[in-house]
């Protein structure tokens, strides 16, 4: 008897077929695995696109950031040095302030000194022209009336000064006579410039004469004034 050749055979078939279905299977496999690779390559390549864009974004944001950061810290610095600035000029202008209050109140206490030693001068008999020292005497009739302590009645007083007078202490002709010439003069400057042309040298002898009641002397010593001043 012949034997059978298993590829020639009745089973040849079947075993083809089981061939071709392996090689098939391993075609789909080979090719399942290639389109497999082939998307996870590509989405691997768009999450890596997706992630380098972002950087870049954040990268973007990042020098932006530190640009404005920039900016601000020289914005910062330069309100720093006008505040330094400006609080540089308002402790010098308080310092010259403080100056001037300085002088004025050293001018002020002067003033003060000035004016209780005017006093302190007023108030001493320094005129030789006392009415202690004049006996009084009768009025003559040529001399007109006037009025007690008038202060009018003295050779280069006017209203005004009579005023400014009366203001410093001096109502009668006995305050006048005991006056020092220096603290006239000082009342007549503080009422100004225009004031100045008068000369109360003589004023406390006229007042003492005034005050004795000597008025014919009066007359005679007032003719040959001016102002208050003795006329060669």
């Amino acid at each position: 008897m012949f034997e059978q050749n298993p590829l020639t055979g009745p089973g040849s078939e079947s075993l083809t077929t089981h061939t071709l279905e392996i090689i098939i299977l391993l075609v789909v496999a080979f090719i399942l695995g290639y389109l497999l690779r082939y998307f996870l390559r590509k989405n691997q390549e768009n999450l890596i696109d997706q992630l380098t864009q972002e950087n870049q974004d954040l990268q973007n944001k990042l020098s932006e950031c530190r640009a404005s950061q920039a900016k601000c810290s020289t914005e910062l610095q330069t309100m720093a040095e006008n505040y330094n600035s400006r609080e540089e000029e308002l402790k010098k202008t308080l310092s010259e302030r403080d100056e001037r209050i300085h002088q004025l109140e050293e001018e002020l206490a002067a003033l003060r000194k000035e004016n209780d030693d005017l006093k302190s001068t007023s108030n001493e008999p320094q005129t030789q022209f006392a009415t202690s020292n004049i006996q009084p005497e009768e009025p003559v009739k040529s001399f007109p009336p006037v009025k007690q302590d008038d202060l009018k009645v003295i050779e280069g007083i006017g209203p005004v000064i009579n005023s400014m007078l009366h203001k410093a202490g001096i109502n009668t002709w006995s305050d006048l006579a005991n006056a020092n010439v220096d603290f006239l003069k000082e009342i007549l400057h503080q009422g100004g410039d225009h004031l100045l042309a008068h000369d109360p040298t003589t004023w406390p002898e006229q007042a003492a004469l005034a005050q004795a009641g000597r008025w014919e002397e009066l007359k005679i010593l007032q003719d040959e004034l001016m102002g208050g001043r003795r006329v060669d």
